[in-house]
């Protein structure tokens, strides 16, 4: 029977006791460990250094299992001897987001399979002696719970949007696809909703899961690349930047003498209100001069150009008919937010 067989027999026929299953699998390590000790394969310092990360991780698997065990007999779940992995494991999961259990059963499992990982590059241990990962984290299952959307809908609402994104879409391919989904909004509104003393209101034009991204996920000036504190949202170009970068990064075309006429119907502009990081809402646009002037972001207008020059010459009217309508398409998007009743013979033909 190889380990990963074993822990997985064990961890069941202990009332699924994680702390048990764990304990007995990374006390066989230590032994490992004073084998290698013994033969002088690692030093004492290592070694010590490797007793003290196993202690930790039977802490926290002593204390998961806790949590499980008392969140398990509030819902009977547990004591159901048809109970499967995959409940334990949502229900974990369930319990380590609400609670934030030292980093929550992901962090758990995770530093697990650093360990092991460490041990099989390390040591040229037969991988399948160091599979306890697979059990819990590897054979995931979140594949069960991406054909749920009740389930995961329910493990979202415990959620911040960066736990979301950070947490659970880094977990697997396909749940990162999936929440993605337009389908899904609902779970990142829900999400959203977590963050305190927050306008929880989204603008129509951006998905919920790009408006989050935006406001709670991105921590970049996307200009410098360089972290922010004072910036705005450019929410109609789904950019964030940054106060610093503002100032010398927009300009008017008139500032640009060499620039081709042809190319301004490729670009995006941009007016005074998106520049302070208003909503482009007409209610909140002030009725000065400077709000109605044009401006392009110098980024793109450099690397618009960029791109145009590399453009073979028998291609450039394909590309700039391809261009040209997707700025009218945003254009386009732009007047239906400012004016919800206009109708289709003021909007820009196709």
């Amino acid at each position: 029977m190889t380990r990963k067989s074993e822990f997985k027999r064990h961890l069941r026929s202990n009332n699924l006791n994680i702390e048990k299953a764990t304990i007995s699998f990374l006390d066989r390590h230590v032994k490992y460990l004073q084998r290698k000790l013994k033969r002088s394969d690692i030093s004492f310092n290592e070694y010590k250094s490797r007793l003290d990360e196993i202690e930790e991780l039977k802490k926290k698997a002593r204390l998961l299992n806790d949590k499980i065990t008392s969140l398990g007999n509030e819902n009977r779940m547990l004591r159901n001897e048809n109970t499967d992995l995959r409940s334990v494991i949502y229900y974990g999961y369930r319990m380590a987001v609400t609670t934030r259990v030292d980093g929550g059963l992901l962090d758990f499992f995770q530093r697990m399979k650093r360990l092991f990982d460490t041990y099989r590059d390390k040591y040229e241990i037969d991988s399948s002696s160091l599979r306890i990962s697979e059990i819990i984290y590897d054979v995931k299952p979140w594949k069960d719970l991406i054909s749920n959307d009740e389930i995961l809908s329910e493990i979202c609402s415990y959620l911040s949007p960066e736990d979301l994104f950070f947490s659970l879409m880094q977990v697997e391919k396909l749940l990162y696809k999936k929440l993605w989904l337009d389908s899904t909004q609902t779970m990142w509104r829900v999400s959203q909703q977590q963050q305190p003393n927050h306008n929880h209101s989204c603008p129509i034009h951006v998905t919920k899961q790009q408006y989050c991204f935006l406001n709670f996920i991105c921590k970049k000036c996307q200009i410098c690349n360089q972290h922010v504190d004072d910036f705005a949202l450019i929410l109609e170009l789904k950019i964030k930047i940054c106060r610093y970068c503002r100032e010398p990064d927009h300009l008017t075309l008139e500032q640009e003498n060499n620039f081709p006429s042809e190319l301004i119907s490729t670009l995006h502009s941009v007016d005074y209100a998106q520049l302070e990081g208003s909503y482009l809402d007409y209610s909140v646009r002030e009725l000065s001069a400077a709000s109605h002037l044009v401006f392009y972001l110098k980024r793109e207008v450099e690397d618009t150009f960029n791109e145009y020059l590399g453009v073979p010459a028998n291609k450039k009217q394909e590309w700039l008919n391809k261009w040209s309508k997707v700025i009218r398409e945003y254009y386009n998007d732009v007047l239906k937010i400012k004016h919800p009743t206009i109708t289709d013979q003021y909007l820009i033909p196709q």
